[in-house]
């Protein structure tokens, strides 16, 4: 079943457009919009955070949408863990 992925990524677009009546096209362009007005809204959230505001003074969206796109979305825009790739190296071995 190799490429089998975007046969059904396609058809998913494809059962969504005949549903709404709307090209698929045009469903892939509200999609990102509403994306990049959820990651508007969530960077200026995770801004008032970084800044120590009080909790009173936390950016709270007014956007209709936030919440709901929050629910499902905050776990791919936040950073739950930090990878260190870098190997240790005692610099004193390597100088001179």
């Amino acid at each position: 079943m190799a490429g089998g992925l975007p046969l059904e990524v396609n058809d998913a677009w494809a059962r969504i457009a005949e549903e709404m009546l709307v090209p698929v096209s045009e469903i892939k362009r509200k999609k990102e919009t509403l994306l990049a007005a959820f990651r508007l809204n969530h960077k200026k959230v995770v801004a008032s955070l970084k800044s120590g505001a009080g909790e009173d003074e936390v950016f709270k969206p007014i956007w209709v949408f936030y919440d709901a796109l929050a629910a499902f979305m905050i776990d791919v825009y936040e950073c739950k863990s930090v990878l260190v790739t870098a190997d240790k190296v005692d610099i004193s071995k390597t100088l001179p």
